[in-house]
């Protein structure tokens, strides 16, 4: 009986998104699902051109949930606020990118309430919605070790959007600040 809930609440708290900019050689899919006490959203990053790219790791999913790289709203419209470590940053360097081959995917996963509080029971929107970092191998073999990456390298704004309707939420962890 048990295993049903659970079962249950998993298959009713999944919901998946792919998206990407037109014109973007990264594809991104998101898709989240309700895990006992945890919300955790998957990323995947494909590389759809036929050359390898480099994908920035500042905020987005790739180097943990570190700052606020997603938009969560509750059905009232009501914005879930960031709660998580705000991580400041030096400038982007080679160290700060990952290697996507072409026609490969990498990979992410975050749980939210690590940074986010999901108070009410209802239905919850959550929109990646950050500018993507990403150079092909080329312009990156063009950059010295330690040098910093050129400003324009923050290239297609993300946009995955995932709807997920949490029941007792008073059943999810919070973000501890410790």
């Amino acid at each position: 009986m048990i295993l049903f809930v659970v079962a249950t609440l998993v298959l009713q708290s999944y919901s998946r998104s792919t998206m990407a900019s037109s014109n973007s050689p990264i594809k991104v899919s998101m898709s989240c699902s309700r895990v006992m006490s945890k919300l955790n959203c998957d990323f995947d990053y494909t590389n759809t051109a036929s050359e390898d790219y480099y994908v920035g790791e500042y905020f987005t999913p790739l180097e943990g949930i570190y700052n606020r790289f997603l938009t969560i709203t509750y059905q009232d419209g009501t914005d879930v606020p960031y709660m998580g470590i705000l991580a400041g940053r030096v400038a982007a360097t080679k160290e700060n990118f990952k290697l996507i081959k072409a026609g490969e995917t990498i990979s992410a996963s975050v749980d939210l309430t690590e940074a986010y509080t999901f108070d009410k029971d209802g239905t919850y929107t959550i929109v990646y919605d950050r500018p993507l970092a990403y150079l092909s191998a080329s312009e990156m073999s063009n950059i010295v070790k330690d040098e910093e990456l050129p400003q324009g390298g923050w290239n297609d704004v993300v946009l995955a959007k995932v709807e997920i309707n949490l029941a007792n939420t008073r059943d999810l962890a919070k973000p501890r600040f410790d």
